[in-house]
């Protein structure tokens, strides 16, 4: 399993995650938190968005949205 799984059961990611820097502090470490968005094709065709830390592993809970 990877660390980076987005939320989902064995995901497929199509293309690059895109992030933008927030002003939120990590739980884990204290570092500054990025807003992650990625396309996936599986196991449904949408955006995932989460919040996730560029220092360590710590993510949260992605939300998967289908594209319109």
């Amino acid at each position: 399993m990877s660390l980076r799984d987005y939320g989902l059961p064995n995901p497929e990611v199509s293309g690059t995650p895109t992030w933008n820097a927030t002003e939120e502090k990590c739980p884990n470490c204290g570092a500054k938190l990025c807003f992650v968005e990625v396309d996936v094709v599986k196991p449904m065709e949408g955006v995932c968005r989460y919040m996730g830390c560029p220092a360590c592993p710590w993510a949260s809970p992605s939300v998967t949205t289908r594209k319109r």
